[in-house]
């Protein structure tokens, strides 16, 4: 997944660079490892590009 695949990904269900983190369970600071990944300054991680593949597909993590 590419860097903007996956932003596009990001924002198909309204998740911002935070809540996406959150969801990951990545910390305070995980924010600004979701906007690394989005720049292109480091490459997603295959586990949060596998989880957005789910988020495409339907699954919203808000309702857990």
């Amino acid at each position: 997944m590419t860097a903007e695949e996956f932003r596009a990904a990001r924002r198909k269900p309204g998740l911002s660079q935070g809540e996406l983190a959150q969801v990951f369970g990545m910390g305070e600071n995980g924010d600004r490892a979701v906007r690394r990944w989005e720049s292109g300054e480091r490459a997603p991680n295959p586990i949060a590009c596998t989880v957005l593949g789910w988020l495409l597909n339907g699954f919203d993590p808000r309702d857990y």
